[in-house]
């Protein structure tokens, strides 16, 4: 799936190499083949001026806006690292007067219950939209929506954890068409920070291909930060093949 969003002129677009050499370190930061830790690519500060910078490309828009196409830019996050991260990021937009939709991951190994729980009125009284984050072939049940705090009207719409599946079957699933139907029709454009870096180029470059423009960011990518993975176990591998295939680290 395309994406990338980079900053049209800020100090995160120019360390792109940097950021991938950093992807993965052991823990005195040596790229190895076999990982104990992820680095934070950028830093909250960076995040900000990533958002001066969006506004520079189209106004920001909410989903229903995107959806039927109306030129702008969707800020869309999903949650699957760290719920301290995504709190940052959401306090940022909401002191800049901007609000976005984050997709949080009941069933990520990265992200305890109780932090999920905390996180969504935190995020719902920064006035931002959440919605579920679900993994691609794991069916989340009404149960479980609800023992994560999420309300149904609130979860109509889900993004998915996918990696190395294209747009058009994700457009294909009733729960995320609203999201993923201007990708998979090639309407407007998309940028991602996917594992850290822009793999597919900046918002700037993404923005070229028109409006309107679906950012997806990762919060932990943001947070300036350093993550363990050693006590995860080999649970975090089935959940980030991209970062824990060697060959897949630096593809494009």
């Amino acid at each position: 799936m395309p994406s990338e969003v980079g900053e049209p002129s800020s100090p995160s677009s120019d360390r792109d190499d940097q950021n991938t050499a950093t992807l993965g370190v052991n823990v005195v930061g040596v790229v190895t083949d076999e990982l104990t830790a992820i680095r934070a690519s950028w830093s909250a500060f960076e995040y900000e001026m990533l958002l001066s910078d969006l506004q520079q490309i189209g106004p920001i828009v909410g989903l229903p806006a995107y959806a039927h196409g109306q030129p702008g830019v969707w800020l869309r996050h999903d949650v699957e690292l760290d719920a301290d991260a995504a709190l940052v990021i959401a306090q940022t937009e909401h002191r800049m007067g901007l609000a976005s939709t984050y997709f949080v991951c009941a069933d990520s190994p990265f992200l305890h219950a109780d932090e999920v729980r905390l996180l969504l009125p935190r995020l719902r009284d920064l006035g931002h939209e959440i919605g579920l984050h679900r993994i691609w072939g794991l069916e989340s049940t009404e149960e479980r929506w609800h023992f994560f705090g999420f309300m149904r009207n609130e979860t109509q719409n889900v993004t998915f954890h996918a990696p190395g599946v294209p747009p058009w079957r994700l457009a294909a699933h009733p729960a995320g068409a609203v999201v993923y139907s201007n990708l998979a029709n090639g309407v407007g454009s998309y940028a991602s920070d996917s594992t850290g870096r822009w793999r597919w180029g900046n918002p700037k470059e993404a923005s070229a291909k028109g409006l309107p423009l679906q950012v997806l960011t990762h919060p932990f990518w943001w947070s300036g930060g350093e993550m363990d993975l050693r006590a995860l176990g080999a649970s975090w591998r089935a959940f980030l093949p991209q970062i824990a295939n060697p060959k897949d680290r630096n593809a494009p």
